[in-house]
């Protein structure tokens, strides 16, 4: 999504409960709008969503698609593709953005994922191929993830969702 979701994690630390009910969220000693808030027990954590913040910048761009076979007997197509993820943080104070996207998971053995280059690299990496990069930009900065990666499988199969 080309949107910067703010989100708040905080801890009821008072010696009562909180109740559920309507909630008014401020940011930056202005109102962005109202969440609900679930009951929390005292001392107990809360998650909040705070919406879309518009201050700053993300873009997913596909740089390059290219793709050919290789191999005389057995072919195999591959299919490289490079993406870059602009971010840019128009805010008056430096942020920390967790960035999250993913490598395409294979779910058969003919096909396999080949990781070329992640820069920066990611922070954390799962099972699913999902990758978690915590970004730091200080105030009208502007960074670049880029993802180089290929995807080969047999000839003939269809490969869709890319």
């Amino acid at each position: 999504t080309p949107n910067v979701f703010l989100s708040a994690q905080l801890t009821n630390d008072s010696d009562y409960d909180f109740l559920p009910g309507r909630g008014w969220i401020y940011v930056d000693d202005g109102f962005i709008g109202n969440s609900w808030i679930p009951a929390t027990p005292s001392k107990a954590k809360l998650a909040l969503g705070l919406g879309a913040d518009t201050a700053f910048k993300v873009e997913r761009i596909l740089v390059k698609r290219e793709g050919g076979q290789e191999g005389i007997f057995g072919k195999r197509n591959r299919m490289r593709l490079i993406y870059e993820i602009k971010l840019g943080n128009y805010k008056k104070k430096p942020v920390t953005l967790e960035v999250v996207d993913q490598l395409p998971l294979p779910y058969h053995e003919d096909i396999v994922v080949k990781q070329n280059t992640i820069a920066p690299p990611p922070t954390k990496k799962d099972e699913k191929n999902l990758l978690t990069w915590e970004i730091d930009l200080e105030p009208s900065e502007e960074k670049v993830i880029r993802m180089d990666f290929q995807i080969e499988y047999p000839e003939g199969k269809i490969i869709s969702g890319l």
